[in-house]
């Protein structure tokens, strides 16, 4: 009970975790915690891709995200850390190119970006890929590099759904996002 409402206090974004402990806008209240709106891969931000051919920039937060599909080997900037989502609806094939460029310097993040299939299975891992027919790069080399923006591009040659997460190696804030496709 909030004062003379009934509220459940795990999901009531007015009341999140407690009475009047309202989330921020772009959060939703999670098991009493305040998190991303797209803090899991069903709850991912729709990718609105330019008609016109023109990039489309985001700006994005990791704070208070939860680990959701994350792989359990590989790198160790994406295993079991934070990360947010963004759904991708594919109508036709393409090449789609994304980008956390400013991403460090603006909020000193360390980003790492992956492409998932529609059920969470990671495609692409930053510069290292699971399949032998795609490739991608990502600048920071693995989150060991001197910059600390990420890069991905793939070419997509069947149409669905499909799903690019965003984390980070080291702290957790603010991130650029930016996307190009032809």
């Amino acid at each position: 009970m909030c004062g003379a409402s009934c509220v459940n206090v795990q999901t009531d974004e007015a009341h999140c975790g407690m009475c009047n402990s309202p989330c921020a806008a772009g959060f939703s209240c999670t098991l009493g915690d305040c998190r991303p709106s797209n803090d899991t891969l069903e709850t991912a931000t729709p990718w609105v891709f330019d008609a016109g051919g023109n990039s489309t920039f985001v700006q994005g937060t990791l704070e208070d995200a939860s680990a959701d599909h994350t792989p359990t080997s590989g790198l160790s900037c994406v295993v079991n850390r934070p990360n947010v989502w963004y759904r991708l609806n594919i109508t036709q094939p393409t090449i789609v190119y994304f980008d956390t460029a400013g991403s460090q310097a603006d909020f000193g993040i360390d980003t790492a970006i992956r492409l998932t299939d529609a059920a969470g299975n990671t495609l692409v891992r930053n510069n290292l890929t699971l399949t032998s027919t795609k490739t991608a790069f990502n600048d920071d080399d693995g989150c060991t590099g001197a910059s600390r923006d990420s890069t991905l591009g793939w070419s997509f040659t069947e149409t669905g759904t499909y799903y690019l997460a965003v984390s980070s190696c080291s702290t957790l804030g603010r991130f650029n996002l930016l996307e190009q496709h032809i």
